[in-house]
């Protein structure tokens, strides 16, 4: 009887402890939810770790930080419920760090109607996503939108893809916290109504847009008539400029002496939106620049390794027998896309970037010395086999043109060919072109034409250390449109903030967006193999040049084949060279382990 009892406590005791350490289990998951966080990033990109930046920038936190996450509840596609989730998790990791200044809360737009129309009014929209279980496809509208509160601000973002969560999330933070908001001076209007009535292609709406959340954007206007550049505009973009008057250009002149901030984007070559025809107009800088060491090219720079892409709209024919539009990607040359070799990783503003497009850029060149004083760096440029080509008058749309083309260039050799600057800085203490001949009158519609000096206007040479930066292409931040879809990309919009980061000296925010996934395109075998035979471009006349040519091409397609059996079989034998080793090591100390042990007993036996 004693034995059952004791047999029943003992089973109790069991049960109990088994009850209490799931509760604890429980309860610990649940403290360290909520005050443990730890999490490790073992990619090699670190997309996913919180930065230093990000904590510096959370740890200013002095009131409550209110973020509502306008999240879909029930998601069908696999892929959009694995970006929910890793959203989740870093809004919690975030909230963490924010040590109980930060507080999220999440709805569900399309369950409630109420929450849909608040977020609608906040411009937080739904994706549209088409996603497929078997036979089954589904098209289902997904939120993923943020709204942040702090004090009497607000801060939105209408939809967030894990992989830039943290660059945004934390811009928008900072702008919160902020004191003062920076300015960004705009001069360049949209192009007007050509000849025949129609609009040019592509605006700038969204990079103006991208420039004015959590900062101001303004106009600037009138510098033909003596006005000067407001004092408190931090970033000044000149966009496309054309014909400017001698006053305008002293104008922008004057605000560098001041200590300012230039963006100048250079692009002397103007598209037709629908013909594809071109023309050139000058940009009236050409004088102040070539004082300043650097000049532009007249032609557009060709660059076929680093080419991109260009989406071109065609009419087909649909199942049920209708007619419609659809984009069609076509490679060009002359869409320049230069890889993470391409831009200066000394620079904050470049560093880390991996990808950008370059419509129809010219090259900068940068043969003559610039002004004692003066540094020039150069933040991007192409790929060393690039070229500069006549401008680009036709839009070509043959990739049998376009590849005869490439390949005519590269058996030119290497005759003016790159790598070209794309983009350079100026830093420095400027001297003046107009120190010695005085300041140009200002514009007077009575005398449009009439050119003269502005004696009682003072000139300021090397006034104060200002930063210029050049680049030649415009259309890298024009909005896309039906005939090019491809201008203003996501790579273009981190590398326009972080300019503006940059040259108003805000470095946190440019280290966050330059965490980027890196390229990692595969290896052409076969275009390298073709290019070291030389067997791009060459002209063929007689049938043995013809019969050397087949035989050199089968080389190059043999060694370009065994060149990727060498790719995929080495990995896979030091791999396999590896568990042999490592099998053959542990089978060795298997076997002089008997020994060992043998040895021992005999020494035992023999012990007196």
């Amino acid at each position: 009887m004693a034995g059952m009892n004791k047999r029943r406590v003992e089973l109790f005791n069991a049960f109990l402890t088994a009850v209490l350490l799931v509760a604890i289990a429980l309860a610990g998951n649940q403290l360290a939810r909520r005050h443990l966080v730890l999490r490790k990033d073992l990619s090699q990109d670190q997309l996913y770790a919180i930065s230093d930046a990000t904590r510096s920038i959370l740890a200013r936190l002095e009131d409550r930080l209110s973020v509502k996450a306008y999240f879909s509840g029930d998601i069908f596609s696999g892929e959009a419920a694995i970006a929910k989730a890793r959203l989740e998790a870093q809004l919690e990791e975030c909230e963490a760090l924010a040590g109980g200044h930060m507080e999220v809360t999440s709805v569900d737009p399309n369950r409630y109607s109420e929450v849909l129309r608040e977020a609608q009014s906040y411009g937080i929209a739904a994706q549209e996503i088409e996603s497929f279980q078997g036979a089954s496809r589904r098209r289902e509208s997904i939120y993923l939108g943020l709204l942040l509160r702090y004090r009497s601000r607000e801060e939105v973002l209408p939809f967030v893809h894990p992989f830039a969560f943290e660059s945004l999330f934390a811009s928008r933070v900072h702008a919160l916290i902020s004191d003062r908001r920076v300015v960004v001076g705009w001069l360049g209007s949209e192009e007007p109504p050509q000849e025949d009535g129609e609009g040019s292609f592509g605006t700038f709406g969204r990079a103006r847009g991208l420039l004015g959340r959590g900062r101001e954007v303004r106009p600037v206007e009138y510098l033909e008539v003596g006005e000067p550049v407001d004092a408190d505009i931090d970033v000044l973009f000149v966009v496309r400029p054309r014909k400017l008057h001698p006053r305008a250009v002293f104008e922008l002149e004057q605000y560098v002496q001041r200590g300012g901030r230039l963006v100048l984007l250079l692009d002397d070559v103007t598209f037709h939106s629908r013909t594809g025809q071109s023309r050139l107009e000058p940009s009236g800088l050409e004088g102040l620049l070539q004082h300043w060491g650097v000049r532009t090219t007249r032609g557009h720079v060709w660059d076929d390794p680093w080419k991109g892409q260009l989406i071109l709209p065609r009419v087909v024919t649909l199942s049920d027998g209708q007619q419609g539009v659809r984009g069609f990607p076509l490679d060009y040359p002359p869409f320049v896309v230069p890889r993470a070799t391409g831009f200066a990783q000394e620079v904050l503003a470049t560093s880390g970037l991996s990808q950008a497009l370059f419509p129809w850029v010219h090259a900068i060149r940068s043969d003559e010395p610039c002004p004692e004083g003066v540094t020039r760096t150069t933040l991007i440029e192409s790929s060393p086999d690039a070229y500069v080509i006549d401008p680009v008058e036709t839009l070509a749309d043959d990739p049998a043109v376009i590849q005869g083309q490439s390949d005519a260039l590269y058996a030119q050799g290497t005759r003016d060919s790159g790598p070209f600057p794309l983009a350079v800085a100026l830093s420095g203490s400027f001297p003046s072109p107009f120190a010695e001949r005085g300041a140009p009158a200002a514009w007077d519609p009575a005398e449009p034409e009439a050119r003269g000096v502005d004696e009682g206007t003072p000139v300021l040479s090397r006034h104060a250390a200002a930063q210029v930066v050049v680049i030649g292409d415009a259309d890298w931040l024009r909005d896309p449109d039906l005939l090019f879809r491809s201008f203003f990309s996501e790579p273009n919009a981190v590398l326009l903030q972080n300019l503006v980061d940059w040259l108003s000296l805000d470095d946190e925010l440019v280290s966050l967006r330059s965490r980027a996934p890196r390229d990692r395109s595969l290896r052409d075998f076969l275009d390298e193999a073709r290019r070291a035979g030389g067997l791009l471009g060459p002209v063929v006349d007689t049938a043995e040049e013809l019969e050397q040519l087949t035989r050199r091409e089968d080389a190059a397609q043999r060694s370009a084949r065994h060149r990727q059996y060498l790719a995929m079989a080495l990995p896979i034998g030091i791999s396999l060279a590896l568990v042999l080793g490592f099998g053959l090591v542990w089978n060795l100390l298997e076997r002089r382990r008997p020994l060992a042990r043998g040895s021992s007993a005999d020494a035992k036996e023999v012990r007196p």
